[in-house]
């Protein structure tokens, strides 16, 4: 009898095993690009919050090719956003007090498109509930220009069709002008698409504009707290210098903005 019974919980153990890492399966990113192991020359001299340019080493890892799209997001409304493991400590608390759920995500677009108006919160809850997190501001640097001199992923030129805004006035009227995540004609060195302009894309770091002057050279992971979160690659509504592949961007983490979304990152074993 006591045999009979190990043997029954082997099996269950056996079955719970396969069950998660069948759960496992489903949530690795369906089209990531890999990342290897190596330096980049992180920042420019553009901007006072770029400086200085410094060689950053970065471990390999795993990239989104397009931002989440409403398709994405909306699976997870259905079953991840009410599970607290998907959440920090600090995001579950922000979701008891904030997080219903608004109806902006798909904004009259078609589920092809990326999702917007989605909070830092929610976007690392989705980015831990695939198996992944937002990526680091390095990390999204060197996949947004592949270690290239930029400043967009395809060099130098603005007249490249690129969504980013066309509004020369600030009475132009202005639309949620997204592209479906898969169409880009210019995607990056290393295959990310719409890395400048479409919308702006959450990473993992607080903002603070002498981030670059002191820390790690290895896996950078920016400041220790802050105000806001940093956003990075532009969006439709913004002019081609808001949406070079080293701007940084500072928002506050709550913020649900019609201009931004994100994708996540993945470690490499």
């Amino acid at each position: 009898m006591g045999a009979h019974r190990h043997r029954g919980d082997l099996y269950h153990a056996l079955a719970v095993t396969l069950l998660l890492l069948v759960l496992l399966l489903g949530a690795a990113p369906l089209d990531a690009v890999t990342i290897p192991a190596g330096p980049f020359s992180r920042g420019s001299t553009r901007a006072p919050d770029e400086q200085p340019v410094r060689e950053i080493q970065l471990s390999a890892y795993r990239i989104d090719r397009t931002e989440v799209t409403v398709a994405d997001y909306e699976a997870f409304l259905r079953e991840g956003y009410r599970l607290q493991s998907a959440w920090s400590e600090a995001g579950w608390a922000w979701r008891a007090q904030h997080g219903a759920v608004p109806a902006m995500n798909r904004s009259g677009r078609q589920a092809a498109h990326p999702v917007v108006a989605v909070s830092w919160f929610e976007a690392a809850a989705y980015c831990r509930w695939r198996g992944g997190a937002l990526p680091t501001e390095a990390q999204w640097e060197r996949a947004a220009c592949g270690g290239q001199p930029g400043p967009y992923p395809w060099g130098t030129q603005t007249t490249r069709p690129a969504r980013w805004t066309t509004r020369m006035h600030p009475t132009d009227t202005l639309t949620v002008a997204t592209a479906p995540v898969g169409e880009d004609p210019l995607p990056s060195p290393t295959g990310l698409k719409h890395a400048a302009g479409n919308v702006w894309e959450w990473t993992a770091d607080w903002y603070h504009r002498e981030a670059y002057q002191s820390g790690s050279g290895t896996d950078p992971q920016g400041p220790a707290g802050g105000t806001w979160r940093t956003l990075r690659g532009g969006s439709f509504a913004n002019l081609p210098s808001y949406c070079t592949c080293t701007h940084r961007e500072p928002a506050a983490p709550d913020q649900r903005r019609l201009t931004a979304g994100f994708r996540c990152a993945y470690s490499v074993p």
